[in-house]
């Protein structure tokens, strides 16, 4: 018999369905009227602001501009149509300087600026238009009933503020049951609440007739009515039933939603609902997550500053891997790998460690602090608790996680927290701004300096302007050890702990600064700690990835294995040979596709059509291109094909520069033989929309006008390479220019070592040059997906981080 059965999982509760409400007839519209109260809150040279309740729903978490797609539309009288009222404009704060007809907005509300003699603003005067919160809003709506539906129809994770909450979704009238064995001395518990809508009219009447019913039938069926209250909208209230006196009993639970009215508006939301005995002293596990943290800056790793003397003191009692690294140098694919055990394009297909852990009757939260561990980029998903803000101290993480802990006492509890702190801007407290760093220096404008900041003086900047930047990052990574002890101390002494980072940080090691941009260690090396009470305790040498993360974490809890798994259990070293496990690595947020491998000392890196390999037993810090020495590539490209499980083939590149020439520009190509692959570089912050097609022999490859960055087509011809070469042609075309692209070299394959990542052939129109190059590159395996890292509804919050800047 179970002790925790969470009702909004897989669980061995037994599930069906008696009524679901029928929302097919439901209209909604387009345009949100703004009928709520206006209030007046500012004066000012005749023109006044008024202010009333925002009627969508936002992800973002700035205010100064509106995301892409909302409008704030007036009309000027309560006929006229919607479509022919008056575009506003937005103004990041409405003040002394915009007059009438201007709009902006907070979190909750809309502030519009208006004429002294215009008066207060009519209940049909204005309307939002905002087609994302209209989405989530019909999402929310059941549109087919015919299918039998199932306990994944009534599952979800919902978002409330800045909270994510996974749960039973029962938008009234709904009624459901589950057939369970109740564990002995067991309660229920959930939080329940009725959501506000995402997209609605703040001048409706509020539903208040909501009402959650739970029942049971015990095993001689005789029904028991256990709770009967109203849901209050924007408020979660705590449910607890004691349900002991049916310990043992194979009983009926049924949960139902009801409602007397149309059901608009009226959805019921019951956050981790469970059945459970509750425990004494229940298992922790955390995993500390910290942010653009990489591994050569912690005194515990030999940096000559003591910036983690408390974490080394607390790393005595734990195991500590110094060759551990990511698979990529950015946030989000590394946090995917993190929760799943595999490569990052398999999001999404795969189960991840905290469904896992829930489906098991732990308690589970994610407490993030960077706009890429939001829902917005999925995730939430699965989490039973999700809270995201963007950027905040290490003070604040902390607050929230001994929160949720405080209000976590009996339940097996699985926390992953993150701390945003190692990332630019650097806010460390005044307390800790002098430890490493001096006074600022006079080539940067501000202490709270972004990428963007440090690169437009990066020709100005100087060997003592460089190293106070790193000094700025050591001291947040001083306050940041403080923090993290502190928390430490507070825990279980039996709690299994994890300590690791995404990625590391640039310091120009390789000519250039912050993150996202190569494969060097300086970026894939991550600090990497774990006490658990199934490793032991010292300093281990041999090459982990973060791939690693999840299996040796579900082990060291003493849950079953995770199937789908990439990585492996770290506990597994001494049967399995981790030193010649090929890794791979790629994924770039910025600049041209490329990918590394690892095998043995042998580093491998391929990018922007051009190999190299280090030897790093020799040249740690990867400045010795060995290829040029003689080495085979081949260690590498196999070592990449094997980790990535996909073939790693020779194939053409055509590349376009991207100075903006205001046109389209399409590359049209002929093959000597048929195209047997053909696919787009990735483009993850979406700054070069191009489009792929190909057919047969023929390639066209069309990028839109003004890009912000370059993208690349890789494409591989049927059979003999050589055959193809001999016969290709192409052409770029922009507006009514056509050009040839001409060889630079004799097209023999394979080309000779010196034209590594050389132009095979080119064509320049205006300030646009296409280039044909070769490269080997992995094929994209089947259902593959570009990894999506941007959102135009939270643009501000990205371009915040400097994800925009580039």
């Amino acid at each position: 018999m179970a002790d925790s059965i969470p009702l909004d999982r897989k669980s061995i509760a037994e599930f069906s369905v008696q009524t679901i409400p029928d929302h097919s007839q439901v209209e909604l519209s387009e345009v949100i009227a703004v009928s709520g109260s206006w209030t007046l809150v500012n004066s000012y040279k005749g023109y006044r602001t008024w202010e009333a309740p925002l009627p969508v729903r936002l992800r973002s978490l700035f205010f100064e501009k509106p995301p892409s797609g909302m409008k704030v539309i007036k009309r000027r009288s309560a006929d006229q149509k919607w479509d022919k009222g008056k575009t506003l404009k937005s103004a990041g704060r409405v003040s002394g300087k915009h007059k009438q007809d201007y709009w902006s907005f907070s979190a909750h509300s809309i502030q519009v600026r208006r004429a002294v003699d215009e008066g207060p603003p009519p209940e049909w005067a204005y309307a939002v238009e905002f087609p994302k919160a209209l989405q989530r809003e019909k999402e929310l709506y059941f549109s087919e009933t015919n299918s039998p539906p199932s306990l994944d129809t009534f599952t979800r994770s919902l978002q409330f503020e800045d909270t994510t909450r996974h749960g039973l979704f029962l938008s009234a009238p709904t009624e459901v049951s589950f057939n369970l064995t109740v564990p002995n001395e067991a309660i229920f518990e959930t939080d329940g609440i009725l959501l506000p809508p995402e997209a609605a009219d703040p001048g409706r009447p509020i539903q208040e007739d909501v009402t959650l019913q739970i029942l049971l039938n015990d095993e001689n069926e005789q029904s028991h009515k256990l709770y009967e209250e109203q849901l209050l909208e924007g408020h979660y209230a705590n449910i607890r039933i004691d349900l002991a006196p049916f310990s043992g009993q194979n009983v009926d639970l049924t949960i139902k939603s009801v409602s007397q009215d149309s059901g608009l508006y009226q959805h019921a939301f019951l956050a981790e609902p469970v059945v459970k005995t509750p425990k004494d002293n229940p298992k922790t596990v955390l995993l500390l997550f910290l942010d653009t943290l990489r591994q050569d800056h912690l005194s515990l790793y030999g940096y000559d500053r003591p910036t983690t003397p408390r974490i080394d003191q607390w790393s005595t009692n734990a195991s500590v891997f110094n060759n551990a690294r990511s698979v990529a140098p950015w946030t989000l694919p590394s946090a995917r790998t993190m929760m799943t055990g595999t490569h990052p394009e398999r999001w999404g297909k795969v189960p991840n460690i905290q469904s896992h852990f829930a489906e098991q009757g732990w308690a589970t939260v994610f407490i993030a602090g960077n706009i890429y561990l939001s829902s917005t980029f999925e995730m939430a998903e699965d989490w039973g608790t999700h809270r995201c803000v963007n950027w905040p101290l290490a003070d604040v993480q902390v607050e929230r996680a001994l929160e949720f802990l405080d209000t976590n006492t009996d339940q097996d509890r699985f926390m992953m927290l993150h701390f945003m702190d190692m990332h630019l801007p650097y806010t460390e407290p005044l307390s800790y701004r002098y430890l490493f760093a001096g006074e600022r220096p006079d080539e940067l404008k501000t202490d709270g300096f972004l990428r963007s900041d440090v690169v437009r003086a990066a020709k100005k900047l100087g060997k003592e302007a460089k190293q106070h930047v790193v000094d700025r990052y050591d001291n947040n990574l001083r306050y940041l050890d403080d923090v993290v002890s502190d928390f430490l101390e507070q825990l279980p002494e039996d709690t299994i702990v994890a300590i690791f980072a995404d990625h590391g940080e640039e310091f120009w090691d390789h000519n250039d600064f912050e993150h996202g941009h190569t494969f060097y260690d300086e970026l894939l090396k991550v600090p990497f700690i774990i006490k658990a009470p199934d490793l032991e305790p010292g300093s281990y040498d041999f090459p982990i990835s973060l791939l690693d993360l999840a299996p040796t974490i579900v082990r060291a809890a003493g849950l079953p294995n995770m199937p789908t798994s990439d990585g492996w259990a770290i506990q597994d070293s001494e049967h399995k040979d981790f030193g010649t496990r090929p890794l791979a690595f790629g994924r770039p947020l910025y600049g041209d596709d490329g990918w590394a491998s690892l095998y043995g000392d042998n580093k491998y890196i391929v990018r922007s059509g051009k190999e190299s390999m280090f030897d790093l037993s020799t040249d740690a810090v990867e400045k010795i291109n060995i290829l040029r020495k003689g080495s085979d590539p081949k260690i590498g490209r196999i070592a990449l094909q094997e980790a990535l499980q996909t073939e790693v083939v020779p194939t053409l590149r055509l590349k376009l520069s991207y100075k903006r020439s205001g046109q389209e520009a399409t590359v049209a190509a002929q093959s000597g033989s048929p195209i047997e692959y053909a696919w787009r570089g990735t483009d993850p912050a979406k700054r070069a929309p191009m489009s792929l097609q190909f057919q047969d022999n023929a390639l066209s490859a069309t990028w839109e006008k003004s890009p912000r960055t370059s993208r690349e087509i890789f494409f591989v011809p049927e059979g003999d390479i050589q055959e193809s070469l001999n016969q290709f042609k192409a052409s770029l075309s922009i507006g009514n220019t056509v050009k040839d692209l001409v060889p630079n070299a004799n097209l023999s394959w394979p080309p000779p070592l010196k034209l590594n990542g050389k132009s095979l052939m080119t064509a320049k129109v205006g300030s646009r040059t296409a280039t044909l190059t070769y490269t080997f590159a992995p094929l994209p395996p089947e259902g593959y997906q570009d990894i999506d890292a941007f959102d135009d509804e939270v643009s501000a919050e990205l371009k915040a981080l400097g994800y925009l800047d580039e």
